[in-house]
């Protein structure tokens, strides 16, 4: 895994940099909360470009949660949050000042949706710029960072690891395989949720790339496809959840579909054409040991 403090180094301009130290301050207010720390993992884009390298990734910082976060009134998940952000701003040298906007309950009515979850809005501004402050305080501020946090989801211990901050403090974060196991669910369910997620193909490609001596093991593809069965309970994707579930061609063409926007991202390695990726992809789901698998 990189450290943070090289992730914030590789941002390419200040502003960018302003919103890489902004995360940075948001995970140790997380870390230093016990109940956030023991119960928010971190996933999606964020952990593949914090622990991995990757280049792609949103603004925003999705979170799930080991227990269910309903037993936290969004009255007290911003009282923690905006606790724990005072106090490492002010423990940082950072130019930053940050400030919870507002948190929603999302949505609005929770029992018409299986994965209720929080939408948290906290703005960020450049503390030596006085007007960027007084819109931060205004709660106006242009800078945001949106927290998705999703709860009721299949998610455990097991499928996480720590992800360090400082010599004291971690946050916890999807496990690689976890990782992976997600973003093939997600390719699989794209049917079911009539939606492109050419995003995934990209991600899985990238990873298999990048720790390709751990993923290609026995080990960890069994671990992988353990983790796959068990996060895609009840979402509908049975008739693909086979060794052959990515050779259905609606599910090929909806991974395939305005690709080439990616490049608006990030810097895509255009030697690789997208069918190609998608293919490594394919090849690395269809290996894993689905023979051994007891449904």
């Amino acid at each position: 895994m990189k450290n943070i403090e090289e992730w914030i180094d590789r941002a390419e301009n200040d502003d960018e940099k302003k919103f890489r130290q902004a995360i940075h301050l948001i995970l140790l207010a997380i870390s230093r909360d016990k109940f956030l720390s023991q119960n928010l993992v971190i996933k999606g884009g964020i952990v593949l470009s914090l622990a991995y390298g990757s280049e792609r990734y949103t603004t925003d910082l999705d979170l799930s949660s080991l227990d269910n976060m309903e037993v936290l009134s969004k009255e007290d998940l911003e009282l923690k949050l905006s606790k724990q952000i005072t106090a490492v701003v002010a423990l940082n040298d950072y130019d930053l000042k940050l400030l919870v906007h507002s948190i929603k309950y999302m949505p609005k009515d929770p029992s018409k949706v299986k994965f209720p979850a929080y939408k948290a809005r906290i703005g960020y501004a450049d503390s030596t710029n006085k007007n960027a402050i007084k819109r931060l305080d205004n709660k106006q501020s242009p800078h945001i960072i949106e927290l998705d946090i999703s709860f009721n989801e299949s998610v455990s211990v097991s499928d996480t690891e720590n992800f360090k901050l400082t010599d004291r403090l971690n946050v916890l974060c999807y496990s690689l395989e976890q990782l992976i196991a997600e973003k093939y669910r997600s390719i699989l369910q794209q049917i079911v949720r009539t939606r492109s997620r050419r995003q995934d193909v990209f991600d899985i490609h990238y990873l298999l790339n990048q720790e390709a001596s751990l993923l290609y093991s026995n080990e960890t593809k069994k671990t992988v496809l353990d983790k796959l069965i068990k996060c895609s309970e009840r979402k509908g994707i049975e008739e693909y959840l086979n060794q052959f579930g990515m050779r259905d061609e609606e599910i090929k063409r909806l991974s395939l579909e305005d690709f080439h926007t990616l490049s608006l991202e990030i810097d895509i390695d255009t030697e690789v054409p997208p069918a190609d990726m998608y293919t490594v992809v394919q090849d690395y789901f269809e290996s894993l040991p689905w023979s051994n698998l007891k449904i």
